[in-house]
């Protein structure tokens, strides 16, 4: 689990999914506050992390939307630690860490 003292930062940990949460139900539900970069979807372990390309689309989804019931549950938000940054890549993830808080996806595979 995340810790809460992370600082803002454009990556989320969503906590407290059901098992019946899919990536298409956060893209709808997260993607109304800015352009998400990419999700890691774990709900059979009851967590993701969303990365936005920007700190202030994360926070606004953030404010908005702890304790909404998804699929039964109040899911949970916290600021994602920063020193840990997920891509997925077909079937493997490279997992990369010490980078910096503004680090996106896009930038990774220029």
């Amino acid at each position: 689990m995340q810790k809460s003292t992370a600082p803002p930062s454009n990556n989320l940990w969503i906590g407290n999914l059901s098992p019946e949460v899919t990536e298409s139900d956060l893209e709808s539900m997260f993607g109304k506050f800015g352009e998400i970069d990419s999700i890691a979807s774990y709900a059979s372990r009851s967590y993701a992390f969303i990365y936005y390309n920007n700190i202030a689309a994360a926070k606004a989804a953030k404010d908005s939307l702890q304790g909404h019931i998804l699929r039964g549950n109040p899911i949970r938000i916290q600021f994602a630690k920063l020193e840990i940054f997920i891509i997925r890549i077909v079937v493997m993830e490279l997992i990369l860490g010490d980078l910096k808080q503004d680090t996106t996806r896009h930038w990774l595979l220029q």
